[in-house]
């Protein structure tokens, strides 16, 4: 990589960046169950809190 290379030389400052989010909603997209079974997750309405982090 190289932007990698040029922080290791000192010529820029590389930062990493990453974003997530958390709520009581679950969200299952898929799940293994028998023909006769029922799978449920309870929950609860809530807000949404999204964060970010910086190295």
């Amino acid at each position: 990589m190289v932007m990698k290379k040029w922080d290791d030389a000192g010529k820029i400052n590389l930062y990493y960046f990453d974003e997530s989010g958390f709520s009581c909603i679950p969200s299952v997209p898929y799940a293994w169950q028998g023909p006769s079974q029922v799978i449920e997750l309870p929950s609860k309405r809530s807000k949404r809190l999204n964060v970010l982090g910086y190295i």
